[in-house]
């Protein structure tokens, strides 16, 4: 088999295809290339239909639960307003019977707000108990049943613990009450 060997260049003597010093030489076949040229920018609009509508539908849910979270808000005003009126009643040792009564005012000015067709101004002791237990199972009024049904309206003394006992009661039956079909805060002249 044949060797090659490489060719030794020999000063003064230019390879073939060498022009001048310091010009390409004539048949360098890089020297007839041109610069790559880049195509212009992809647009980002107009955009897809498909992009589009999913603009238009997120634009939608967003707008949905904006005016849902509106009409639950505005739903639930008379709860929020009843508790900021049962968290200014004061319990003092000296009025108890005043601040138990405060509450249980507050408790049926709010249930005939819920409950506008049902006649629960005149409730009064177990029926009105039977009442706030029915539309509040959580709530849980057996710790002031008494309370509620008779030892506010008699001569009994109400200790400072029981009035905090109405108090939270009211507070955890405004809260938990289930009202599916309250009209919208100032639809009811009661509250």
């Amino acid at each position: 088999m044949p060797t090659i060997t490489p060719a030794i260049a020999q000063p003064g003597i230019n390879p073939p295809g060498a022009g001048q010093p310091g010009m390409p030489p004539a048949n360098d076949p890089l020297a007839n290339l041109r610069d790559i040229h880049l195509p212009e920018q992809v647009s980002n609009l107009p955009l897809a239909p498909g992009w589009w509508l999913l603009a238009a539908l997120s634009l939608a849910i967003i707008i949905g639960l904006i005016g849902w979270w509106r009409h639950t808000r505005r739903r639930n005003r008379y709860r929020r307003e009843a508790m900021t009126l049962l968290t200014k009643i004061v319990l003092q040792e000296a009025s108890t019977r005043e601040a138990c009564q405060q509450v249980n005012e507050v408790l049926k000015r709010v249930a005939l707000h819920a409950y506008p067709s049902q006649p629960l101004a005149a409730l009064s002791g177990s029926r009105w108990l039977d009442f706030l237990n029915a539309t509040a199972p959580k709530a849980d009024s057996h710790s002031v049943e008494n309370l509620l049904s008779e030892q506010i309206y008699s001569g009994q003394p109400i200790t400072l613990q029981q009035a905090i006992q109405v108090r939270d009661f009211a507070q955890r039956w405004v809260r938990y009450h289930h009202n599916k079909y309250a009209p919208l805060a100032g639809d009811h002249p009661s509250c």
